[in-house]
């Protein structure tokens, strides 16, 4: 028996467990607090008849027996509730039948150590034989009665559904039938007749029924099984690790008080040993081949927001924004809506996984119903969960919408009075794809490139070449088989070399395709399937059109905790930035008055004076001249911007970085020299070329670096202007000597917004130079740091990748 009894504790821990860690990391709706009342009457059910299967006297059998009845009678009417919710997420139980549950439920438990309820219990060396009085029959009907009207709404649900809302039907129908049949069987029918040898197997059909109904729940309520075993996993390491040593010490002193003592010190340590270990366990359990690549992704949630956050303009923001999310989860699509307001019309502005066109198409017509629905959720649209939102009209109409626009999840932006713009987000695609299936090939469009390849890919053209050499030429186009072109396909994802012999750099992969290609990339080992997947994604990316995406997977509650941070980092950025782009239209008539001195006087001068047409002008004069003109030019140019906005966006080109530098060089020599200053300046060759907006890298960047360093350094000091090349990438070096040095706790603090260095290298909060330099470079492409000591002084160090494209 103490076998057995141990099968049924391991089952209570389950029953009770898996409840709970839905209850804590999933949401907080009614069915997952049901759920877990649900598991805490089977856990109770189960854990009495353990303690039952344990005795061995007449006594502590029957009060065991007795015990059991709890469980048992809580159990139908948070059945009865939860196949409510199941039905009905919104499903609110009425006073009356409510008062009528709390009624026949106290009744039960109030008579549950009588012997109209447990008439007697006799220990038996198979088991426990029980005999049940009058009360007990009554509740057997009211048992049979909740359990079977239950199981019969389940299977009425699971005839008039589909998709998704008829597979958790289906568990939760499953469990149900099995639990409760061979518990009826056992526990209540065989028993009434006097047949009780099979009682001490009860339990073992309550591991049927939560272990169905939890799988439902985590497919259902935006759980996944995977994650659920990682967790095991994960605290599991971290209990072993713990309690090992603690064990050891226990069964060495052999002491009650020890143990006692080890206990409370466990209880009291292991939050903080949690939070500190977590994240090695995290690292250790994603190294399994189970959980490999699945959740990587997710890590680097924080530097996205990051990224999107340093976004220079609504579009730019918006490229970040559905960059992001192609990064981190695998989805079909992610297109990124803007409103125009001169076409009042919400037009793409950045997509993946479906282009331009398909996009716009797709916004054609009559959308405002989805917009209204998105602008009342204000948050993530579920296309699911539109069924328990809405009424079914309006729910089939929104569901057909966001059908459209291949949309899964909808965010909205609004600024309060509309919505500004929106993300969609296509349907998440499972991990770890390694083979083609035929239902997900479009063999017409196959054959079309085999006869005739319409493209100018040289990857595409590469695969198709390989993909026609793996089949009969006789046979191409016209009589080669599906079969065949399947295997063809699933023998070019097991060429090892095809990654080798592709541009890897023009592919447009998701999330695990560019985890794997990182490692790929960095000569690290990848293991067959790894690969497999890798020259899947490749393939896919390629043929995205003759290819279809692959089996579809549910969003866990780890994907929605991440889109959520990254939408609620985007949500404020776009509204600054579109406050920013409203001032500058209000602005653009009083910037176009102070454009005319430039126009109409200053620039004309100054040609005149360096011309000598005005009288003879000395060599510095002219050099101090023509820097003036520079900055004139640059202020002017701003002022179009101010009244052209659309004009002011980055210009990125490939430049010849001693250009760029000696014509800086040239302006601020002569502004050195006024403030007594010594400049050196050590120059790379020409032809080593960058990629920047060459007038923002001079003005922007060079310039507050310039303005820094001129300002914090004494009379008689030093400015050098340098570099490094270390044959990938170039780094400007902008270092001033003499001055006082920054605090090293300071110095990652000076990109700040607001961060001003004071004289005495203390922190202040006032400027915006030195922002403006790591939001530069960082939209350019490139990076910004410095380093400060008193021997050395300090440098600034502003890093771009080598480019061969032709200036």
């Amino acid at each position: 028996m103490t076998g057995l009894s141990t099968v049924v504790f391991v089952g209570t821990a389950f029953n009770l467990a898996l409840p709970l860690f839905i209850l804590i990391k999933g949401n907080k709706k009614r069915i997952n607090l049901v759920f877990f009342g649900l598991g805490m009457s089977v856990a109770l059910w189960t854990l009495c008849h353990g303690f039952a299967l344990r005795t061995e006297s007449n006594e502590q059998a029957l009060l065991w027996t007795r015990r059991i009845m709890f469980g048992a009678i809580l159990l139908p009417p948070f059945f009865s509730w939860f196949v409510k919710l199941i039905e009905k997420e919104d499903y609110k139980v009425s006073l009356p039948v409510f008062l009528t549950h709390l009624v026949i439920t106290g009744y039960f438990l109030l008579n549950v150590f009588s012997h109209q309820m447990i008439s007697g219990a006799h220990w038996e060396n198979w088991g426990i034989s029980w005999r049940g009085g009058y009360i007990f029959n009554i509740y057997s009907i009211y048992y049979l009665g909740f359990m079977g009207y239950g199981i019969y709404l389940l299977a009425k649900r699971c005839r008039h559904t589909t998709g998704l809302t008829r597979t958790q039907a289906l568990y939760v129908l499953m469990g149900a039938s099995l639990s409760a049949g061979f518990g009826m069987l056992v526990n209540i029918a065989l028993p009434m007749f006097n047949v009780v040898e099979l009682n001490k197997y009860g339990p073992l059909g309550t591991l049927a029924l939560i272990g169905f109904w939890s799988y439902a729940i985590f497919r259902y309520r935006l759980m996944d099984v995977n994650l659920v075993f990682r967790y095991t996993f994960i605290y599991g390491l971290f209990v072993a690790t713990v309690a090992a040593p603690m064990l050891f010490i226990v069964w060495w002193s052999n002491s009650l008080l020890v143990a006692s003592i080890l206990i409370l010190v466990a209880l009291g340590i292991a939050p903080t040993l949690m939070s500190k270990w977590k994240g090695s366990f995290t690292h250790i359990v994603d190294k399994l081949v189970w959980f490999q690549g699945k959740y990587e992704s997710l890590k680097n949630v924080g530097y996205y927001e990051r990224v999107i956050v340093g976004s220079v303009s609504p579009r730019h923001w918006y490229i970040n924004m559905v960059d992001s999310v192609n990064r981190l989860i695998e989805t079909e699509s992610v297109v990124g809506y803007m409103f125009d307001e001169e076409l009042d019309a919400y037009l793409p502005q950045a997509w993946a996984g479906m282009d331009r066109g398909a996009a716009i198409r797709a916004m054609r017509g009559e959308k405002k119903d989805l917009l209204k629905f998105m602008n009342e959720q204000n948050g993530i649209v579920f296309r699911d969960a539109l069924i328990h939102e809405l009424p079914l009209d309006r729910a089939r109409q929104i569901d057909s919408m966001m059908e459209v626009l291949g949309a899964y999840l909808c965010v909205p932006f609004s600024n309060g009075e509309k919505i500004v713009g929106f993300i969609t987000v296509g349907k998440k695609l499972k991990k770890g794809i390694s083979f083609f299936k035929q239902s997900e090939v479009h063999f017409s469009s196959i054959r079309d490139l085999l006869d005739l390849p319409i493209t100018k890919d040289k990857n595409k053209i590469r695969a198709i070449d390989q993909l026609t050499g793996r089949l009969d030429s006789e046979k191409i186009p016209d009589r080669v088989s599906d079969h065949e072109i399947i295997d063809a396909l699933n023998s070019l994802v097991d060429e090892k070399e095809l990654l080798n012999a592709l541009d890897l750099n023009s592919l447009n992969l998701r999330s695990e395709g560019i985890q794997l290609l990182k490692m790929h990339r960095e000569r690290r080992g990848l293991s067959r399937k790894q690969r497999r997947v890798l020259q899947t994604a490749v393939l896919r990316s390629l043929f995205k059109d003759e290819i279809g995406p692959g089996p579809e997977d549910l969003f866990h509650a780890e994907d929605i905790d991440a889109l959520t941070l990254l939408f609620s980092a985007g949500q404020e950025t776009l509204m600054v930035m579109m406050t920013a782009v409203s001032q500058q239209k209000k602005s653009a008539e009083w910037a176009h008055d102070l454009r005319q001195p430039f126009d109409k006087g200053s620039f004309t001068l100054m040609d005149d004076l360096i011309e000598g047409k005005l009288g003879i002008v000395s060599d510095e004069q002219k050099r101090a001249l023509f820097a003036m003109k520079q900055d004139s030019g640059f202020v002017r140019r701003k002022l179009e911007a101010l009244i052209n906005p659309q004009t002011d966006s980055l210009r990125i080109v490939s430049c010849d970085v001693r250009t760029v530098l000696e014509m800086f060089i040239n302006k601020i020599e002569p502004v050195c020299g006024h403030h007594g200053l010594r400049l050196i300046s050590d120059l790379p060759d020409p032809g080593i070329k960058i990629r920047c907006d060459p007038e923002i890298f001079s003005f922007r960047v060079l310039g507050n670096v310039a303005d820094n360093a001129m300002r914090h350094t004494p009379r008689g000091g030093t400015i050098q202007i340098g570099y490094q090349n270390d044959g990938s990438a170039l780094t400007v070096l902008f270092k001033n000597v003499g001055g006082e040095p920054i605090a090293t706790e300071n110095l990652k603090k000076i990109f700040d917004r607001g961060t001003q260095i004071h004289g005495d290298g203390t922190i202040g909060i006032s400027g915006l130079g030195l922002f403006n330099v790591a939001h530069a470079m960082g939209a350019m492409g490139g990076k910004v740091w410095a380093t400060s000591s008193q021997e050395e002084g300090t440098t600034f160090y502003m890093q771009f990748p080598l480019t061969n494209e032709k200036p």
